[in-house]
C-alpha cells in the first residue's frame, strides 16, 4: 500500500514511472490541442490556413505555426479589414502536400509565410495587389494568377527593407511579367 498522509489506496499499488508515463502522455495531448485551438488571428483559423484537399496530414512545426500566426495578423487581418472576408484556397503545406499540389520546392508555404486567397465578395485579384502595392505591409512575394483569379500572398520574414516582389500570370505560373497597379508591365 502507498500511504498519503492517511488516505490509502487499497490492495492497488501504482508504479511511479507509469504514472510518470502517463502524466506526460496527457501534458502532450493538452499541449497539442492547445497549440490546434489556438486561432492565428481574430478573423482567422489555424484549419483555414492548413486546409487542404489531399487526404495527406498537413499539420505545421511551431515555427511555420508562428510564421501563420504572423501572416494572419499583420498582412491577412489589414487585408481583410479593407477587403471584408478573404477565402483561403492554400495556406501552410507539408512537404507532402506542397509536392502533391504541384508546388514549388522552395515554396514559401512550406514555411507557413505564405497563402493563395481571393475576396469573398468577388473584388478582383488585381484591385486587392494594387492596395497591397501601396501598402507599407511587410510583404516578400504577391502573385496574381489571372487564369485562376487568386492571389498568392507571402509575409515577408527578412526583415526591413521588404522584397516586395509583384508579378503575375496568365498561364499557370509557367511565365511571368513584373506588375504594377494599373495594368502597367515592368519589362
Amino acid at each position: 500500500m502507498v500511504d498519503l498522509g492517511g488516505w490509502s489506496t487499497g490492495a492497488v499499488e501504482y508504479d511511479s514511472q507509469v504514472v510518470k508515463t502517463v502524466g506526460l502522455i496527457s501534458l502532450a495531448f493538452l499541449a497539442l490541442w492547445m497549440f490546434r485551438s489556438k486561432r492565428p488571428s481574430a478573423n482567422f483559423s489555424l484549419e483555414e490556413l492548413t486546409t487542404t484537399n489531399t487526404g495527406l496530414s498537413n499539420v505545421p512545426s511551431s515555427s511555420a505555426r508562428a510564421n501563420l500566426d504572423k501572416l494572419a495578423n499583420e498582412v491577412l487581418e489589414p487585408l481583410r479589414e479593407r477587403f471584408g472576408p478573404i477565402i483561403i484556397s492554400s495556406g501552410y503545406r507539408s512537404p507532402a502536400t506542397n509536392a502533391a499540389v504541384g508546388g514549388v520546392s522552395d515554396s514559401a508555404h512550406l514555411s507557413g509565410s505564405a497563402i493563395d486567397a481571393f475576396a469573398e465578395d468577388g473584388t478582383s485579384a488585381a484591385t486587392m495587389a494594387a492596395w497591397l502595392y501601396d501598402s507599407s505591409l511587410p510583404l516578400n512575394q504577391v502573385l496574381i494568377y489571372w487564369n485562376k483569379g487568386h492571389l498568392h500572398i507571402a509575409r515577408d520574414t527578412g526583415g526591413t527593407p521588404y522584397r516586395r516582389d509583384f508579378k503575375e500570370t496568365f498561364d499557370g505560373g509557367k511565365t511571368w511579367n513584373a506588375w504594377k497597379p494599373g495594368g502597367r508591365r515592368i519589362t
